[in-house]
């Protein structure tokens, strides 16, 4: 049992780092600019833009004859 005033003992504190690991906050990775640019590429509604940029870009210029 714990004392309010002492705290928990040695043997009871490695008990429970053993049991419920250490009280830190891990930090994540962080994603890259580039995967995360590469995974936006993924979704749909970014390849239906990109394939109407293509489309407007060969309007764009005429043909010259």
């Amino acid at each position: 049992m714990t004392d309010i005033k002492k705290g928990l003992s040695n043997k009871e504190v490695e008990r429970s780092r053993l049991e419920n690991g250490t009280n830190e906050i891990k930090a994540k990775k962080r994603a890259s600019f580039w995967s995360s640019f590469v995974s936006n590429l993924a979704d749909p509604i970014i390849r239906v833009l990109i394939i109407a940029l293509f489309i407007n870009i060969i309007f764009m210029f005429p043909r010259v004859n």
